[in-house]
C-alpha cells in the first residue's frame, strides 16, 4: 500500500492572505460591461417581443381565429418558434430589469455577450 503524505496546518498568516481576496459575490468583482450593455438588452427585448408575437399568432391559428386554409396544425410551427424565442428573451429581459431596478444579486454581467 502507498503511504499517505503528511499535511501541515496552515499558519495564520497564510490563511489570511488567501481569504482576504475572496469575495462571495463573483459578479461584483468582474467588470465586463462598463455601463449599460445596449446590444444584449436590445436583443433580449427583440427576442421577447418576437416570442410573444409568434406565440400569439400560433395560438390564434391553432384555435381557428385566423383562417389558414382550414388546417389548424399550421399553428404548431409558430408555437414552437415562439417558445424558442420567448424563453431566452424573457430570461435576459428579466435580468436586465432586475439589474436596472437595483435588486441585489443581479448584474449586467449575467447577460451573455453577443
Amino acid at each position: 500500500m502507498r503511504e499517505r503524505g503528511k499535511y501541515d496546518r496552515l499558519s495564520q498568516s497564510d490563511f489570511t492572505t488567501h481569504t482576504e481576496h475572496w469575495d462571495p459575490d463573483p459578479y461584483k468583482r468582474i467588470s465586463i460591461h462598463h455601463g449599460f450593455p445596449v446590444k444584449p438588452v436590445l436583443l433580449a427585448v427583440f427576442l421577447l417581443s418576437m416570442g410573444v408575437l409568434l406565440l400569439s399568432l400560433g395560438i390564434l391559428m391553432h384555435n381557428g381565429h385566423i383562417r389558414n386554409g382550414g388546417d389548424v396544425t399550421k399553428g404548431y410551427g409558430l408555437i414552437f418558434l415562439g417558445c424558442l424565442t420567448f424563453l431566452p428573451g424573457f430570461y435576459e429581459s428579466r435580468i436586465a430589469y432586475y439589474t436596472w431596478r437595483g435588486t441585489p444579486g443581479y448584474s449586467y454581467n449575467m447577460i451573455p455577450n453577443m
